[in-house]
């Protein structure tokens, strides 16, 4: 790879998923607002499950959205790979993965063919509808025979829509719960047997999700973090150190050579 300073770094944004290819700081403590595949394009890295206190040397690592975990990617570029929230990714990446750490999958038995996917989008900066097609069809796997949807999917989905539709809202979980012909305990708890994340988490990650694409389309950080709905930029820095194991300031530093690709149709 060439030297850092000459690598672009990609951001893709799209409703089910979101990509970064790029530097990523020392993560020591990180629970995701969304299930996430990472991968080390230049070499393993060191990865720790706090849970069960395991730590092993890999190449990819599949988390689950809410696992408490540690890495550490050593300078060198990663493929961080945020999944869909209903965890239909999940499932189907699980079954390539060779080993686990607690709730963590690693060893993809295709990283070689992956990391060949992640770095055609790389070096050629793909549209965001070919990225979105290199993933769906080289990177996870058909879906298996068989894999219908969890029970109340429909209804977890429907509040996971209220919520990406109206960002902005701060309508109670009460009556998202109502909408969604569910009592307020119903809806907490499928809503985190699906997801991994409780509602109010997955909230204040798609408000990471909006303020990152109106960046995309010009807007300063300040402006995207208002309008999506964060009320300072503590508020913004803590949800995202905490939600992406990096603060703002990490990403765009780097601004000259971030390119965000905002994609509302998939």
């Amino acid at each position: 790879m060439n030297s850092k300073n000459d690598c672009p770094i990609l951001l893709y944004l799209w409703k089910q998923r979101t990509l970064y290819i790029g530097e990523l700081p020392h993560i020591p403590n990180l629970t995701p607002g969304a299930s996430t595949l990472l991968l080390g394009m230049e070499k393993p890295f060191p990865i720790r499950n706090h849970k069960t206190g395991e730590e092993r040397i890999v190449r990819s690592a599949l988390i689950p959205a809410g696992t408490h975990f540690g890495a550490d990617p050593q300078g060198q570029y990663m493929v961080n790979c945020y999944l869909d929230p209903l965890g239909h990714d999940t499932r189907r990446l699980s079954t390539l993965m060779q080993h686990q750490l607690g709730a963590i999958w690693t060893d993809s038995i295709t990283e070689h063919h992956q990391l060949n996917v992640f770095n055609d989008i790389l070096k050629s900066r793909m549209p965001p509808s070919e990225a979105y097609t290199a993933l769906t069809e080289h990177v996870f796997p058909t879906e298996t025979q068989g894999e219908g949807p969890l029970s109340n999917d429909a209804r977890v989905t429907t509040v996971i829509n209220l919520i990406q539709n109206d960002p902005l809202s701060n309508v109670s979980t009460d009556r998202l719960a109502e909408q969604a012909g569910l009592t307020p305990s119903q809806l907490n708890r499928w809503f985190k047997k699906i997801t991994g994340v409780p509602v109010r988490r997955y909230r204040l990650w798609h408000r990471l999700f909006i303020t990152a694409t109106l960046m995309g389309q010009g807007k300063n950080l300040t402006e995207a973090a208002h309008e999506a709905g964060f009320s300072d930029s503590s508020h913004l820095n803590h949800t995202f150190r905490s939600m992406l194991g990096l603060t703002p300031s990490f990403v765009f530093q780097r601004s000259d050579r971030l390119h965000i690709f905002a994609h509302q149709g998939q």
